[in-house]
């Protein structure tokens, strides 16, 4: 199959500590009868508290999702009916509408540890009709 990504965005300071970021994607996947488009906005406002910690907000809004579900982790599957006991992980949509914040501690300028929070929401979750037969003449 063949796939198209595109990406955007800006950042810009915010005082001396912080950030502002703002941007937007469009995605296009033609693969095995798939014939996805995906597009949306996203950004991001940051602090840094002192020179090893920073905390940040950030969401995104999926504006196009015409049938691209979740992916499912290694293991597992999309729906999260599979793995321990009948119960698996749940997919991950990268183009989900979702809202977050996290901190990132780094000790040196070379490694840094980050933790995030998020809630996602899949504006058409479970839409299985892919278009399969969309050759698009």
């Amino acid at each position: 199959g063949f796939a198209q990504n595109v990406e955007f965005y800006y950042t810009a300071p915010l005082g001396k500590r912080g950030w502002l970021t703002a941007g937007g994607y469009m995605n296009h996947l033609n693969w095995d009868g798939m014939n996805v488009t995906t597009a949306g906005l996203y950004g991001e406002i940051g602090y840094q508290v002192n020179d090893n910690l920073s905390a940040f907000v950030y969401g995104q809004k999926s504006l196009a999702n015409n049938g691209l579900d979740a992916i499912p982790y290694y293991g597992y599957s999309a729906f999260g009916y599979d793995g321990f006991g009948g119960f698996g992980y749940p997919g991950y949509n990268p183009y989900a509408d979702r809202v977050g914040a996290g901190l990132r501690w780094a000790p040196s300028k070379n490694f840094s540890i980050q933790l995030s929070v998020e809630k996602d929401w899949m504006p058409r979750s479970r839409n299985g009709y892919y278009r399969k037969y969309d050759y698009q003449r």
